[in-house]
């Protein structure tokens, strides 16, 4: 499903290149929120000119994820 999502909103972005990419979750939908978000980020980390504004990502109550290397990747794309 999430390959779908994913495919959808890149669709969009294709109509819409100034639309900026925001995901939400609460609790569980807060991890999964937070998964996609760094699937997107890691997209528009290999090729700008298809996302090209940041993606915002806001989660509540969300159960920790990954682990130390999962975090340090992705506070690696947070900095670009």
């Amino acid at each position: 499903k999430c390959q779908e999502i994913l495919n959808d909103v890149l669709e969009i972005l294709q109509d819409f290149p100034d639309y900026h990419v925001c995901i939400t979750g609460h609790s569980m939908g807060g991890a999964l929120a937070a998964l996609f978000a760094f699937e997107v980020s890691a997209l528009r980390h290999r090729d700008t000119d298809l996302i090209r504004h940041p993606i915002t990502c806001v989660t509540i109550a969300s159960p920790m994820i990954g682990d130390n290397n999962f975090r340090k990747s992705f506070q690696h794309i947070e900095m670009e």
